[in-house]
């Protein structure tokens, strides 16, 4: 059982806009996956709005570790980050999504 905490940050990002896995035509492999009622969710970041999967998201999910850790992965993409000034996701379709891939690297750096 998840406490109250997990519980509410699951429930924002699984309100997040997202399509359901099974509409993927070109697979699964490397995007985050979330368990919801219904079946897992693909959350829409992740694509690009002709459907195809972003390569920056590619790279960032593999740093993140996302196939092991969904839901840290999804929180970090749909937060607000301080040094960005907004949700990482919010900056793919941007110049500044070239950023992304150091900084997830900088959060995954074993000192």
């Amino acid at each position: 059982m998840a406490g109250p905490v997990l519980t509410a940050v699951r429930e924002r990002l699984l309100a997040a806009p997202s399509v359901p896995a099974s509409e993927l035509a070109g697979g699964e492999s490397g995007l985050i996956l979330l368990p919801a009622e219904g079946g897992r969710r693909v959350p829409r970041f992740q694509l690009a709005p002709d459907g195809a999967v972003r390569p920056v998201v590619l790279t960032v999910n593999r740093l993140l570790d996302a196939e092991a850790d969904a839901w840290g992965a999804a929180d970090w993409w749909l937060s607000p980050h301080a040094w960005l000034g907004a949700p990482p996701a919010g900056l793919l379709g941007t110049p500044a999504e070239a950023q992304l891939p150091e900084l997830a690297r900088l959060l995954t750096e074993v000192y």
